[in-house]
């Protein structure tokens, strides 16, 4: 007789395939995988600097310590008008601020008492998908009827996180762009900023 020998047989394993997107995603995950990936950044970005940082002082460190030199003290040399124009610059700030802060509070109010809870859960979904910006409150305002195009916004998480992650003139403009769909009427601006009697 033949004397043969058997081989164990190995069992095959299949090959591995990298996973596929799949095409339909909910807009949640795309904007966890981008917060992610920002953080992931900014912890690289701060550990980078931690040991440039501690590279520096290594360098820094001087072998026998030498007394410090005590500095005079100088008073700095603004000219008044510079003075005057930082004051009436940081004033004219504070004082759009205070529009914008109570324009927003008059939104706030409105949609509570046109939408109830439903305005409220509207805010709340607009600020899991990216919140709202300044520009973006300001649009709305522009645009006419601010309360509607927010609930609108908020209708399709998916739009809202594209139109809240947009730069700022391209969300601005689609912001506007729901406004003139939703049949709203353009109100004067947030900010103090005047328009021509053409726009």
């Amino acid at each position: 007789m033949a004397d043969t020998e058997q081989t164990p047989a190995t069992p095959e394993t299949p090959p591995v395939t990298p996973p596929t997107e799949p095409q339909n995603r909910p807009w949640y995950e795309g904007r966890i995988d981008t917060l992610t990936r920002q953080r992931r950044e900014a912890e690289e970005a701060a550990a980078a600097k931690d040991r440039e940082i501690a590279e520096l002082k290594a360098k820094l460190t001087p072998a026998a310590p030498t007394p410090p030199a005590t500095p005079t003290p100088t008073a700095p040399s603004v000219p008044l008008n510079e003075v005057e124009r930082i004051a009436n610059e940081r004033a004219k700030a504070l004082a759009d601020q205070a529009t914008f802060d109570r324009q927003a509070n008059e939104i706030y109010t409105r949609g509570m008492a046109a939408h109830g809870a439903d305005f409220q859960r509207a805010l709340d979904q607009l600020k899991m998908a990216g919140g709202l910006a300044r520009h973006h409150v300001e649009a709305a305002v522009e645009a006419g009827n601010p309360e509607k195009i927010l609930m609108e916004l908020a209708k399709d998480p998916a739009e809202a996180a594209r139109v809240l992650a947009l730069s700022p003139v391209q969300g601005i403009a689609a912001i506007a762009k729901m406004g003139a769909r939703l049949g709203s009427t353009p109100t004067k601006p947030i900010s103090g900023r005047t328009r021509s009697a053409s726009s």
